[in-house]
């Protein structure tokens, strides 16, 4: 909350670039340290069936605090535009109305353009309120049952569970239901996982009353594989990340962190007014609604994929055929612009044409690169190092971040329409990739996915959530040896 009060006021009260700088700075500290825990937790308290949808909600507040930037500043150019004045320009201002500090006045210049700051510093303030609203919410924010098990706190790890499933530890007659491990297959999508399988086969003397529950099952058996992986990654150290068994889980997040920034939906959305004039809104008004509707088309696309589509395509599927769909929509825009360039005056059918193309662009974007790369890095490390993976991630992701908004409009500049050709040959590339190194995540717990990259043997992973289970029947508990996995 600090960072994000301290970074918000240095933007608003502005004197010059230097405190702009300084207030971006420190707000994109504030915005790292969220976007990196945030996923993470969010798939460490979800049942795996649930966890691309509920991951997958951050990337849609991020649309929706985007949604919100675009028409704001859209409603501020509607009440604060420049005014014509009918006298010389001050010392630093063009005939355009830019400022440029340190330029003489223009001798020649009749009128110039009066600039209000509330144009820009009410969207700049603006930014404080979801910091406040974010700490009082984060109050009542339980923590993490994984990060419980961690501390040797079972008790209160079982009591979260519970909790964040709905069952009531008190019920031993409570109904089915269908959290992460152990769950019944029923209405669910995914195989049944070998927690279940093991319960399922053991007889009731070997149960712990409480078992005798299918809920409270459940949560016992979600519990033991938590403590399985905890105990069988117990002592690791920071040099895991890179090891020989995690080597492939950091490349393929490397990749995709690379991979979803330089599809170039980061530079389209910094900079839609350009793209926009780029392309035959050469009104800025104009431009700042048409990102405004930009906007409002990605944030309903989001809530409809995370609704309905999320859950039912794979990861890699959604990310690889999305992002190939992007190249082919680029390759179109591209030619377009080409042959149908912008020549000022009227809005052009080739331009609403354009346009049509971008938010089209921007609806498959919704339904695969915009939550997926959050949901599948979240996924994909186990639990002792899925904070360095995930700081890793999200590290890499704002630094492509950074580099495309730098690179970006350059390309505008240097090489016009030939820059969405650019764009699409990326992406297809990029798909054609996903498609063969990254490993489907759809409908595994987050320990059946040691098996998938290969850090465990299934047998070895059977074995060991049969002594934790054993061990709330006997009162024993698995020992780890670290240094034998």
């Amino acid at each position: 909350m600090i960072l994000f009060a301290l970074g918000g006021a240095l933007q608003t009260a502005a004197k010059d670039l230097q405190w702009m700088y300084a207030g971006r700075f420190i707000s994109g500290l504030a915005v790292g340290a969220t976007s990196l825990i945030s996923p993470y937790y969010i798939a460490e308290i979800s049942p795996a069936k649930h966890r691309a949808r509920t991951v997958g909600a951050f990337q849609a507040f991020l649309v929706a605090g985007s949604l919100l930037a675009y028409w704001v500043t859209y409603g501020c150019d509607l009440q604060y535009h420049p005014t014509l004045v009918n006298n010389h320009p001050p010392a630093g201002t063009n005939t355009t109305g830019t400022i440029d500090p340190g330029a003489p006045a223009d001798p020649v210049a009749t009128s110039h353009l009066e600039f209000h700051s509330a144009g820009w510093r009410i969207p700049m303030g603006l930014q404080l309120l979801p910091g406040v609203l974010f700490t009082i919410l984060m109050l009542g924010v339980c923590e993490s049952p994984r990060w419980l098990a961690s501390k040797e706190r079972k008790e209160e790890a079982i009591r979260m569970l519970a909790w964040l499933r709905c069952v009531d530890m008190n019920q031993p007659e409570a109904k089915d239901s269908d959290s992460q491990v152990g769950r019944e297959k029923e209405k669910s999508e995914e195989p049944q996982s070998t927690v279940t399988t093991l319960s399922r086969n053991m007889d009731a003397e070997q149960r712990p009353a409480a078992l005798h529950s299918p809920e409270i099952a459940a949560i016992h058996e979600e519990y033991a594989g938590i403590q399985a992986q905890l105990d069988e990654t117990r002592g690791a150290s920071y040099r895991e990340l890179v090891s020989q068994v995690n080597l492939r889980r950091l490349m393929v997040s490397t990749y995709v962190a690379v991979f979803h920034i330089w599809t170039f939906h980061t530079g389209i959305l910094y900079y839609a007014p350009t793209v926009f004039k780029n392309i035959g809104f050469s009104d800025t008004r104009s431009a700042l609604l048409a990102s405004g509707v930009f906007g409002a088309v990605k944030f309903v696309s989001t809530i409809l994929a995370l609704a309905f589509t999320v859950n039912r395509w794979g990861r890699v599927t959604g990310m690889a055929v999305g992002t190939g769909f992007q190249g082919i929509l680029f390759f179109i825009l591209g030619a377009i612009l080409k042959s149908k360039p912008p020549h000022g005056g009227p809005i052009q059918p080739a331009s609403i044409a354009m346009m049509a193309i971008i938010y089209l662009y921007v609806i498959v974007y919704s339904f695969g690169m915009g939550p997926l790369p959050w949901v599948y890095s979240s996924e994909i490390y186990p639990l002792r190092i899925r904070e360095l993976g995930q700081m890793w991630f999200t590290a890499l992701t704002w630094a492509c971040n950074f580099a495309t908004s730098r690179v970006t409009p350059i390309l505008f500049v240097k090489l016009g329409w030939r820059t969405w050709m650019l764009f699409a040959s990326l992406n297809l590339g990029g798909a054609i990739l996903c498609w063969f190194i990254c490993p489907e995540t759809k409908g595994l717990s987050m320990e059946e996915l040691d098996i998938l990259f290969g850090a465990i043997s299934a047998e070895q992973r059977a074995a060991d959530i049969e002594k934790v289970l054993h061990g709330h029947a006997d009162g024993s508990r698995l020992n780890a040896h670290p240094e034998g996995r």
